[in-house]
């Protein structure tokens, strides 16, 4: 099943409404659409069953909701909610700068600061040095995203 034949499976589900739960989140959630078209971060086809979960955030929240189709069957089985989480490494010194940390890994980083540096809300400065590393940043269930986690650990191990 392609991303467009998934993607007009949950419209039609969205529309008709044909599962109960649908209908009851639709009454109090909206999905977010772009240029009219269904949004959807991510499509998991990494389960052994015949299921695929699209992953779609939802307007003015912190979670996504979770549609379920089978791709024997071609129908939406059906519809959940999956929370915006992060599984992530953080280093953290009061003493080493950001670089110092930096340097101790060869680990692609998502974000850091160095002690002393503004914070983002401009009120303060940050009292120490840090550096994260986020190896999934996708929707995804946490136990995925623990395995990824692991994973990407394991396998920068060995590198």
């Amino acid at each position: 099943m392609t991303d467009h034949q998934a993607t007009e499976l949950i419209e039609k589900e969205f529309k008709e409404k044909t599962l109960g739960v649908t209908e009851q989140y639709l009454e109090i959630h909206s999905p977010i659409y772009t240029d009219n078209k269904l949004k959807v971060d991510r499509i998991d086809r990494d389960r052994k069953d015949e299921l695929i979960i699209a992953y779609l955030p939802v307007l003015d929240e912190k979670f996504y909701f979770a549609v379920y189709i089978d791709t024997k069957t071609n129908e939406v089985t059906g519809v959940g909610t999956e929370a915006y989480q992060r599984v992530y490494f953080r280093a953290i010194s009061e003493t080493l700068s950001a670089d110092e940390l930096k340097a101790m890994t060869r680990l692609a980083l998502t974000e850091f600061w160095n002690k002393g540096e503004i914070r983002k809300s401009g009120n303060s400065s940050y009292t120490f040095s840090i550096f994260t590393i986020l190896p999934n940043s996708e929707p995804d269930e946490f136990e995925d995203k623990l395995k990824s986690y692991l994973t990407f650990g394991a396998r920068q191990r060995r590198n």
